[in-house]
């Protein structure tokens, strides 16, 4: 469909995987698409489905988030749906949501939850609260509360930061590497751990670790509307991880269950939810209980998988804000793969050398119909890059070794 000037623009913030997906279901729909990037070299950035604004310092500080954004707001006839796909925009956003509300419609609720749901802590409190299933936690803001969190916990355990966007800041990969999860099997090693990343950040969840293997762990998304209306939720099943076991989805399946989307409501309607979301479960072997991990505020890494199986949430919550009708079946299709080749390549490598998946396993996995990532026969550009870009990394540092030796 060609893109029509009558249509109010798209931002989409930042061009990932993710954000790709949002720029397909609103370019295909003749919706002009901003797509904003910290450099060119995000995946989406090549899309014919998007207008890329590289903004170099887009994220280095709240005040430029907001400054850049209300500048190429003014750029624009009138005000823009805005889309963000990762943490580290989110809490800006949502906290200078007075000063961006004149030029953007917004996907996200507002501030209060916001902030309650991205917070680990926050999250535990509302679990606890309301007595929905979810793994025991312990909230640490300094070192002393490290001291007395440990009389109460056992072993293993997971660390994780309160905020997911503090372990990603430059300090904190050069003391840890690149991580989401820490998990430890006695005091001395969670000691370890913790005084490192307590040098940038104090503040961190110590988390029961519920048993089970990767394809225990579920996801769902959707929309509720500007009256508190759930209109739309999509589960998928995550079958395989990278980094393997705490990680995020390299490979997933479309899967439809009542008792999940009732967990979901339960937790984010009584907060009066407006927009996207997305809700992390881990399915307890032990009881067959969906215990709730953690909560995305925005467009997630696979949502637009939804698309393919009946229901488009990227225009769904696109059209609500600017008052076009969508209509759906909600009863989608099931048995739907999403897959992101250069990552799940990796996830491979690692469950083979563990000995729990086959190359055979492996490829007949890939054998019914997918949602890729990136590859689209309308949109090859960011499937071109990205093949280079796995040449580069699998084939060019295997002959860089070789020529070393």
């Amino acid at each position: 469909m060609p893109r029509s000037s009558k249509l109010p623009p798209a931002v989409v913030a930042v061009m990932s995987y993710s954000g790709l997906a949002v720029a397909r279901s609103l370019g295909r729909r003749g919706i002009k698409v901003y797509g904003l990037a910290n450099s060119d070299n995000e995946v989406g950035m090549t899309s014919r489905y998007i207008t890329p604004v590289v903004i170099p310092d887009l994220l280095s500080s709240e005040d430029n988030t907001v400054d850049h954004l209300v500048g190429l707001a003014k750029k624009l006839d009138e005000p823009a749906v805005i889309f963000p796909t990762g943490d580290a925009i989110i809490l800006p956003l949502s906290r200078h949501r007075d000063t961006l509300r004149r030029y953007y419609r917004f996907t996200i609720p507002d501030h209060d939850t916001a902030e309650k749901l991205i917070s680990k802590a926050g999250l535990s409190e509302i679990i606890a609260e309301r007595n929905i299933p979810g793994p025991r936690s312990e909230t640490v803001n300094s070192p002393d509360d490290f001291q007395a969190a440990i009389q109460n916990i056992s072993y293993p355990v997971l660390m994780k930061p309160i905020y997911s966007a503090s372990w990603y800041l430059s300090k904190m990969v050069e003391l840890i590497g690149v991580r989401k999860v820490i998990i430890c099997d006695s005091v001395d090693e969670l000691g370890r751990w913790y005084e490192k990343v307590s040098r940038v950040d104090p503040r961190v969840v110590l988390q029961e670790l519920i048993p089970g293997d990767d394809d225990c762990l579920y996801y769902a998304c959707g929309y509720f509307n500007s009256d508190g209306k759930l209109e739309a939720i999509f589960a998928g099943q995550k079958l395989r991880l990278t980094p393997i076991h705490f990680g995020s989805a390299s490979f997933v399946k479309s899967v439809y269950d009542e008792k999940l989307f009732q967990v979901t409501t339960d937790l984010l309607a009584p907060l009066g939810y407006r927009g996207l979301f997305g809700v992390e479960f881990k399915k307890d072997p032990r009881d067959g209980i969906y215990k709730i991990i953690e909560v995305n505020v925005r467009w997630g890494l696979w949502d637009g998988m939804a698309a393919r199986c009946g229901i488009d949430l990227a225009y769904l919550a696109y059209a609500r804000e600017v008052g076009l009708p969508y209509s759906f079946d909600p009863i989608y299709r099931e048995g739907i793969n999403w897959l992101s080749s250069r990552r799940d390549i990796d996830a491979f490598i690692d469950y083979w050398r563990e000995g729990s998946l086959s190359p055979l396993s492996w490829v007949r996995s890939l054998c019914s119909e997918t949602e890729h990532a990136v590859y689209a026969v309308d949109d090859p550009q960011p499937a071109i890059a990205e093949i280079k870009a796995i040449l580069r990394e699998k084939v060019g540092s295997r002959l860089s070794r070789l020529l070393h030796q």
